[in-house]
């Protein structure tokens, strides 16, 4: 028999029901941002995405070569391929650009809970500067699709130029350096001020996540510190809740401003389900200027965050035709509720009363509409509500009305 590779997964019905409806409502948050959706190819040139991150993503990655001769790669993420889209298609676009995607990505690593060799990815990129103002408008997208959700958050905010400046200053060696960063990411403040001394990065990493008003008034970073609290005074203005958080070094290579995190604190230790900021991609790409700010959020990390109580399923209503009854009747009556817009499901086994019933709780349809000898003699259907156990038999014309 034959089984699905390591690290990727079924999905039964329930759950894909679940999937559609998370993701239908990521696509309407969207649209009220005015985000519009973009679609690249699930496989990619390697280079495009070691030109982005070194050659050693490509032990990360599914790469192959085809049949002409070209390195070729499943996408790891889809940043890179919407940015490699736009400059070969919609640089002539009115800016700001501001694009969605939702879609499969692969890496191979090691599989565990919440991340997989096969995943999905929701993200945005909002292309055409990297102001407050654009800042404010992405990060405002995230955390509505999180609220649209009902997920529980921390969002956190930081700045890795400011991180980076700071950690330049100490002319460390690279080794000692990536020390450094690997202490800050992991919150040792003990080797952190062994390290910084008395920097003036080290207040700002101090103030942890703890969400701290008062930020040092330091000379050497005034510019950036002041986008930033022009950044938090419309984030407030907008009701959204945030701690400053300078401790985000993640992604220093690739994200050169302002970084933000969503957190949830279902997913445990690995509770980060959002990530997003600043970047510019010109080198890699060799244009002169490409500044956007963009996120992308973990889908299959959503979804595991999601009180996973099983809700009912699509279907509304459950035909039961009893033995003995023209099964004509029964599709008759299951093709003039589907033509109305009602998702129907009809018995195709022969149940009896019992075991029909049996069934139409277990789809999880709200109504069970049964046809018997009786119904059919009145033009009549006897409808059972299979929530609170109440039948009552109605005319066929009336089935319109059922909420």
């Amino acid at each position: 028999m034959f089984k699905r590779p390591r690290g990727t997964r079924d999905f039964r019905p329930e759950e894909m029901e679940l999937r559609r409806a998370v993701e239908k409502k990521m696509r309407g948050i969207a649209s009220l941002h005015g985000f519009r959706e973009v679609s690249t190819p699930v496989f990619e040139e390697e280079a495009l995405f070691t030109a982005r991150s070194g050659q050693t993503i490509v032990e990360e990655m599914y790469s192959f070569m085809d049949k002409s001769g070209r390195r070729l790669a499943l996408r790891p993420e889809l940043t890179a391929p919407t940015i490699r889209f736009c400059l070969n298609e919609l640089m002539h676009e009115p800016k700001p650009l501001k694009l969605f995607y939702f879609g499969p990505c692969f890496r191979y690593e090691r599989p565990q809970k919440g991340r997989y060799r096969e995943f999905h990815h929701f993200g945005a990129e909002l292309i055409g500067g990297k102001t407050p103002l654009v800042q404010a408008e992405v990060i405002s997208f995230a955390y509505s699709v999180m609220q649209s959700l009902n997920l529980d958050v921390e969002l956190r905010i930081g700045n890795v130029r400011v991180v980076r400046k700071g950690v330049e200053e100490l002319s460390l060696s690279p080794e000692k350096e990536r020390e450094l960063l690997t202490a800050i990411d992991k919150e040792d403040l003990d080797t952190v001020k062994e390290y910084l001394g008395d920097s003036w990065l080290l207040p700002l990493l101090e103030v942890g996540d703890r969400g701290g008003k008062n930020i040092p008034e330091i000379p050497e970073i005034k510019d950036e510190l002041s986008g930033m609290e022009k950044l938090f005074s419309i984030l407030d203005a907008m009701g959204i809740l945030y701690r400053r958080n300078f401790r985000i070094v993640r992604g220093l290579d690739y994200y050169d401003g302002i970084v933000f995190e969503m957190h949830s604190k279902k997913l445990g230790a690995e509770s980060q389900i959002c990530g997003g900021g600043d970047y510019d991609l010109s080198t890699v790409f060799g244009v002169s200027r490409f500044e956007s700010t963009g996120f992308a959020i973990g889908f299959d990390r959503v979804i595991l965050a999601i009180d996973t109580e099983k809700e009912k399923g699509a279907v509304k209503c459950y035909v039961l035709s009893l033995p003995g009854v023209d099964v004509t009747r029964g599709f008759s009556l299951v093709s003039r509720l589907r033509e109305r817009g009602i998702a129907t499901d009809i018995d195709l086994m022969g149940r009896g009363l019992d075991k029909g019933l049996k069934h139409c709780s277990t789809i999880g349809a709200k109504y069970c509409l049964i046809l018997g000898k009786k119904e059919i003699e009145k033009g009549e259907v006897t409808v059972k509500d299979m929530d609170s156990g109440k039948q009552s038999a109605i005319k066929e014309e009336e089935l319109d009305s059922l909420d």
